[in-house]
């Protein structure tokens, strides 16, 4: 299911012009990123609604997955399970 949004969410992107190098644009790629999560913590503070900017977290990383050929729906998947495995706060932290 990931992967299908990936797919839709890059050609889109390429379609709209955004057209990336992969090799070259991927800390370009995880900047962006980072600022959507910046927008989510003002949208927060600003208390206003917090889906359409978590969101476009989810659409700037698949369509970095998509381009860097990442099966998202397993390395999900994956995750899921190993976090199972983990204890209680993984240990000792905080948050």
């Amino acid at each position: 299911m990931l992967n299908e949004l990936a797919s839709e969410i890059r050609m889109n992107n390429e379609k709209n012009g955004f057209i990336w190098n992969v090799k070259s644009d991927v800390p370009v790629c995880l900047c962006l990123i980072h600022s959507e999560v910046s927008e989510v913590l003002e949208a927060y503070r600003d208390e206003k609604p917090l889906g359409e900017e978590l969101a476009d977290i989810l659409i700037r990383t698949l369509d970095l997955t998509d381009r860097l050929n990442v099966n998202i729906d397993q390395e999900v998947k994956n995750k899921i399970e190993k976090n199972k495995l983990r204890g209680f706060r993984h240990g000792r932290k905080r948050f």
